[in-house]
């Protein structure tokens, strides 16, 4: 097989226009305060499960797809919904609120700090999501929540972001500097 100098993995180069795509059309703050958005999002969520007590969510959600359930008794969503609505506990309610609460308000101060151009945030920030986006991934491992799978795919656009924009910095500072 000849390689040639021009010759990318597929996967990088698919990596490269979608973060090029994404950097071109958002910009930095732009970035940032959807980010900012997605924290409060993620605190409003635990704040709902302060509130939603798990027997009546479970009745909720029972109620809800009970219609679509008798049009298509196989379908996928519903069942997978239904599925993890029966193993929600308190237990499960208690963790709910205490890790969406934490990543939300972690990202809100990472990101301030981000907007500040605090070097020392952007490693820290990558850091930590990275953190987040391991353990959400053990979490997935174990409950197969749709909920956490969507929160680790945005984890990780928000991860390569910061780091693309890390990168970026630290280039045009490189210049300034000479």
């Amino acid at each position: 097989m000849v390689v040639h100098a021009s010759y990318v993995p597929a996967g990088r180069l698919l990596r490269r226009l979608i973060l090029g795509v994404l950097a071109r059309f958002v910009s930095g703050r732009t970035k940032a305060l959807g980010t900012v958005g997605y924290g409060v999002l993620v605190i409003i969520g635990a704040i709902f499960f302060i509130f939603a007590e798990p027997t009546r969510t479970k009745k909720f959600i029972e109620m809800i797809t009970l219609y679509e359930l008798s049009e298509d008794p196989k379908d996928f969503n519903v069942n997978h919904l239904l599925q993890n609505t029966h193993t929600y506990s308190v237990s499960s309610q208690i963790f709910s609120i205490i890790f969406l609460a934490s990543h939300g308000v972690i990202k809100i101060v990472l990101v301030y700090a981000l907007l500040k151009k605090k070097m020392w945030a952007f490693p820290v920030a990558i850091s930590v999501f990275s953190l987040f986006l391991i353990y959400q991934l053990y979490r997935f491992s174990i409950t197969n929540s749709f909920g956490i799978l969507l929160l680790s795919i945005f984890d990780i656009i928000v991860i390569a972001l910061t780091y693309r924009e890390y990168k970026k910095i630290r280039r045009e500072q490189g210049q300034k500097n000479i």
